[in-house]
């Protein structure tokens, strides 16, 4: 799930693969919006760890994401 997200996602198809983060933050600027939102619940992860799901949006369109424990489904 996770990997489909590409570069160039917009932030409300993120919303509906992935339904709504667990915490976000939005940072606005004179050149930009960067919004960093975070998913922690509802995620599959490997058996025994917890994990998450960082998605860094600039203008609403991803620019980069990390991940820690997560199995792509």
């Amino acid at each position: 799930m996770y990997e489909d997200l590409k570069n160039g996602t917009s932030y409300d198809n993120a919303v509906k693969t992935l339904g709504v983060p667990d915490v976000y933050s939005i940072a606005v600027s004179s050149d930009a919006t960067m919004t960093q939102a975070l998913w922690s619940s509802n995620l599959v992860t490997k058996k025994g760890k917890t994990g998450s799901l960082t998605l860094n949006f600039k203008n609403g369109t991803l620019e980069n994401k990390s991940q820690e424990n997560l199995i792509n489904k």
